[in-house]
């Protein structure tokens, strides 16, 4: 579909208010319509069947006010592409609570991955610091990490709320008593903060590594069902404090008179934050090591393939969206055609042009 030119307001990341960004409405399922699919808005997954070799897929409104309008999808394949939270809820979900895919590995939830991230940056700058994209420089301080200046448009600055004045390293309580002792000693920096629109006069620097660390996600039963819960997992703890981009942090905000911000929850809890949160299905050749193959088929069910976040193995240390595109098509490409279908691929339609 035709956009416009972008106007470099850095509203890319909560939403293009001027038709100039490429999402997933404006290609994959732009396409996907233009050739036959049916795209049911609205609509929320709540239990997936497996019976006779056919996915009976139980669905409900996730709008509606006059009632659930509840329907049921059936279908001899499906995939799971919700997003690491969607995804990791609807299948533990069928595992443990409805027992309607109790043959899922017991690998699931297994490996969850952070991007080994931390989420820092400058507020109270004095010049103007949100024009061009969302994000518009990205380096690498080491051979590990990647770091990418974040900006948000005028009027957008909910990440203010979720920040405080940085904090040193050390144990909860330890940094906690850190950012009290800066409230107390530093209310100009404080004042500098309250005082200007934060995403007008902040950057956030959104700090990425490649280095291998995890977490466990668990399905735990409770009064009114379940809930997924985030525990250690048995190697190397995501990280809630990473050193070469505090140091960064704090030389930027020394060079632009601002204030060094901290998420306030890697300071109050050591709980670390991220903006791609990766994993939970990992891959294995057989069901006791994974929850999927390595065409991301789901073990024990078939035509089940998952494609989201969930599949990737590792902390990339960048933005995940390629690598997500790239696998998924990936995968994509082992579904025979469907019979009878007379729509020609992307490369047949090149080769008839070039024939032409």
């Amino acid at each position: 579909p035709v956009r416009k030119g972008c106007i470099e307001c850095a509203n890319c990341m909560v939403g293009c208010r001027y038709n100039s960004k490429n999402t997933l409405d404006k290609n994959y399922l732009w396409f996907a319509e233009k050739w036959g699919a049916k795209i049911e808005a609205e609509t929320r997954v709540t239990k997936v069947e497996f019976k006779d070799e056919i996915y009976h897929v139980h669905t409900e409104s996730s709008t509606s006010l006059l009632g659930k309008k509840k329907r049921v999808f059936k279908s001899r394949g499906i995939v799971f592409s919700a997003g690491v939270l969607g995804t990791m809820k609807l299948l533990f979900r069928q595992k443990e609570e409805f027992k309607t895919l109790p043959n899922l590995s017991d690998k699931l939830g297994a490996n969850l991955r952070t991007n080994s991230e931390s989420l820092c940056g400058i507020a109270g700058i004095d010049n103007k610091m949100n024009h061009g994209v969302a994000i518009s420089r990205v380096f690498n301080p080491d051979e590990n990490t990647h770091i990418e200046l974040v900006k948000y448009g005028d009027g957008s600055g909910a990440m203010g709320l979720l920040s405080t004045i940085a904090a040193g390293d050390g144990p909860a309580i330890v940094r906690t008593l850190k950012m009290i002792w800066n409230f107390i000693t530093s209310p100009r920096k404080v004042w500098k903060v309250v005082s200007k629109e934060f995403a007008e006069h902040s950057i956030i620097l959104l700090v990425m590594q490649s280095l291998d660390n995890a977490l466990q996600m668990k399905w735990e039963k409770g009064i009114f069902g379940g809930s997924l819960k985030v525990k250690n997992g048995s190697e190397v703890q995501a990280p809630a404090y990473i050193e070469v981009g505090q140091n960064v942090m704090h030389r930027y905000a020394e060079k632009t008179n601002g204030v060094a911000m901290n998420a306030t929850t890697e300071v109050l809890f050591n709980m670390s934050s991220t903006a791609h949160i990766l994993g939970g299905c990992p891959m294995g050749m057989t069901k006791e090591e994974g929850v999927v193959n390595d065409k991301f088929e789901v073990h024990g069910y078939p035509n089940m393939r998952v494609l989201d976040g969930s599949i990737i193995p590792c902390n990339l240390g960048v933005n995940p969206s390629l690598t997500i595109t790239a696998l998924s098509e990936y995968a994509m490409s082992h579904v025979p055609e469907k019979k009878g279908n007379t729509r020609q691929t992307l490369e047949q339609q090149m080769a008839a042009n070039s024939a032409a």
